[in-house]
């Protein structure tokens, strides 16, 4: 651990603010609160009538083995379906099941929740605040032409 900070030592934290965020944020993508890969695929998946899994490939930016192991957990769990398309037998469709789509939304009802349960109502609101302020700035940083 790095001293005082309760970060593992082969993480890349430099004491920076910003090298924290990018750990906290990691952390809470990646941290204990459900599969990230799993849940990222249940949101492309609710808002699509059906998805191959090279479209999920591509926009999860992982290995197809990966996206199979994942799309297998889903499968056992009831969440999504998959099947031949019915247009190209050679492609594999993924479909949301009435399941998956509970689960995405308790996810989603939850998420802050879960995420930042260290953090009072108060700081909550406060954090989002300093990030929308962050965001802000950023956003019009974006906009200027150099």
């Amino acid at each position: 651990m790095k001293e005082g900070t309760g970060i593992k030592k082969e993480n890349t934290y430099d004491g920076s603010l910003l090298s924290l965020y990018f750990h906290v944020s990691r952390k809470l993508h990646r941290g204990n609160h459900g599969n990230y890969a799993q849940q990222r695929i249940l949101r492309i998946l609710e808002g699509e009538e059906e998805v191959t899994q090279k479209v999920l490939q591509d926009k999860l930016q992982i290995q197809a083995g990966s996206l199979s192991e994942t799309i297998l957990k889903l499968e056992k769990k009831g969440y999504i379906v998959r099947q031949k398309s019915v247009h190209d037998k050679r492609k594999n469709v993924v479909r949301i099941t009435e399941e998956g789509k509970k689960a995405n939304r308790k996810y989603s009802e939850t998420k802050d929740e879960i995420a930042f349960s260290a953090l009072t109502k108060e700081e909550r609101e406060l954090l989002q605040n300093l990030l929308l302020k962050i965001y802000t700035e950023e956003e019009k940083k974006d906009e200027i032409d150099i």
